[in-house]
């Protein structure tokens, strides 16, 4: 079943008016997007390489930055568990940020909201919020649907 965008963020601003009461709930504003430093493209990179060595490799698994790597990197994420650390994840996630750059086009970038993937300028996608997710419920959440889902909106 082919995942809703519900992940996918678009954050529009609202326009309140200065009368209006503020709710309860924290009001999301537009992302302010700010690029990477190189430090962090590097972080990132090695993330990417990390997974490809450790994991892949280990398990056979070919690194093409496509649909079937990321389907290959759900059924580690079920089979390893309450193990999956937060290393894993980490790498993981960045996995999952560069190939949807590779497939998509786009860039790193960092909000206020975390780090992310700027696919275009209405599209912006956040890697490791899914890992979470799908770490937290892999019966309801999948990479590979998250990963998908970006075709249709490019």
């Amino acid at each position: 079943m082919k995942l809703t965008l519900a992940i996918i963020f678009f954050i529009f601003l609202s326009a309140c008016s200065s009368n209006e009461k503020k709710s309860n709930q924290a009001e999301l504003e537009a992302p302010k997007i700010e690029q990477l430093s190189e430090a962090e493209l590097t972080e990132m990179s090695s993330y990417v390489v990390l997974l490809e060595t450790i994991v892949m490799s280990t398990m056979g698994q070919e690194s093409n930055f496509d649909h079937g790597t990321i389907s290959f990197l759900d059924t580690v994420v079920v089979s390893f568990g309450e193990n999956l650390n937060d290393a894993m994840k980490r790498s993981i996630g960045a996995y999952l940020g560069e190939s949807l750059i590779r497939t998509y086009g786009g860039k790193w970038v960092k909000t206020q909201y975390g780090i992310g993937v700027e696919i275009n300028d209405s599209l912006l996608a956040f890697p490791f919020e899914r890992i979470n997710k799908v770490h937290n419920n892999p019966e309801e959440y999948n990479l590979a649907g998250y990963f998908d889902a970006f075709s249709d909106h490019i």
